[in-house]
């Protein structure tokens, strides 16, 4: 809670409009294509790329094995 605020219940309506104003949602935006500069298909080609590439730098990565205490 604030302090100096004791006000219960439904806050009073000001005249001037509150700043953060809830905008809708632009047209044709996606959670997932937020990029304008690819269509949803090449994203989603872009996508399985980078993860490939990432599966396979991992796969080269040396596992580090855990030193048995002789």
């Amino acid at each position: 809670a604030t302090k100096g605020h004791t006000f219960i219940g439904k806050a009073p309506r000001s005249e001037k409009k509150p700043e953060a104003t809830p905008q809708p949602p632009a047209p044709n935006v996606s959670s997932v294509d937020l990029d304008s500069r690819y269509s949803k298909k090449e994203s989603k080609e872009e996508k399985k790329l980078h993860k490939e590439k990432e599966e396979l730098l991992e796969a080269t990565k040396e596992i580090p094995r855990p030193i048995p205490d002789g």
